[in-house]
This record gives structure tokens, C-alpha cells and sequence, in this order.
């Protein structure tokens, strides 16, 4: 059999180019698990509700313990606190909307006062938008006169 230089080069790279290639790596590697992973800082979102008097945006000494400890929770490793005010429908829409914004931002001063960072904190009234029990127009229902902080 003859081979020409040329061919016999060729063959030559290509032996060296076969033998310089690592070997594949496995599809995949099965590792043990063992144990979970979890984040120090990671903190379960939690709660707080605020009910407030008709027409009122005034904090009680009850307000203030439950905005105490609402601030407690966010030391624990919180980054972000949602302050949504509400209100019920008695009233006109835009005066309710003021008024909501007045109840989210006296609950969002307490909890500054109570060491949260302004920047973590993002206040917002819905005025009557989203009632907590579904009424008509015009009806004094409690559980709609509220701050609710989220804790997350």
C-alpha cells in the first residue's frame, strides 16, 4: 500500500488531534442530598391589620403595639414593608381616597418611628377599591376601615 506525505501528515494530526481531546464528561453527576437549604435571612411574609373609626386616620395605644410589633418582624430579617390603607364606602370616592392615604402614611410614620427605614416602606391608600367585606354604597362596615402592613 502507498500513502503520499500529504495523507500520511493527515493521518498523523489526525491521531494527535484523537489523543489530545479530554474524554466527554458524564451526562449528568448524581450528587447525595443532604439536608435543606435555607437562606439566614429568609423571613415568612407576615401580616398586620390596623381598624380604624369612621372618618378617622388617628392611631389608638392598640394601633401602636400592633405597629410595634409589625416593626419587630421586619428586624427579623424583613426587607420590604407594604402599608395599604382602606376605607369603607360611606362617603365620596375622592374623599375616601384621601382619607385612606392619611391612615397608610400615620402607619407608615409609627413604623418609621419604630425603627423601619423609610426606603424599605412603600405606603399607598386604595380608598374604597378593595373592601375587605364586598358592601354597597354608603355602608359603615368596620372591617373595610383599615391599614393592613405586609411584612415581607
Amino acid at each position: 500500500m502507498k500513502f503520499s506525505r500529504l495523507s500520511v501528515a493527515a493521518l498523523g494530526l489526525l491521531a494527535l488531534s484523537a489523543c489530545s481531546q479530554p474524554p466527554a464528561p458524564p451526562a449528568y453527576v448524581e450528587v447525595p442530598w443532604k439536608g435543606t437549604i435555607t437562606p439566614a435571612t429568609a423571613v415568612a411574609p407576615v401580616s398586620f391589620t390596623i381598624p380604624f373609626r369612621s372618618g378617622s386616620a388617628k392611631l389608638s395605644h392598640a394601633d401602636l403595639k400592633t405597629i410595634r410589633e409589625a416593626a419587630d418582624a421586619f428586624q427579623k430579617g424583613a426587607s420590604t414593608v407594604k402599608v395599604i390603607g382602606s376605607t369603607d364606602t360611606v362617603g365620596k370616592v375622592k374623599a375616601n381616597q384621601n382619607l385612606s392615604d392619611r391612615r397608610a402614611h400615620a402607619v407608615a410614620h409609627a413604623l418609621i418611628a419604630n425603627g423601619v427605614p423609610a426606603g424599605a416602606i412603600t405606603a399607598a391608600g386604595v380608598g374604597e377599591s378593595q373592601l375587605a367585606v364586598q358592601t354597597g354604597n354608603n355602608v359603615a362596615e368596620q372591617a373595610n376601615r383599615r391599614v393592613v402592613i405586609e411584612v415581607q
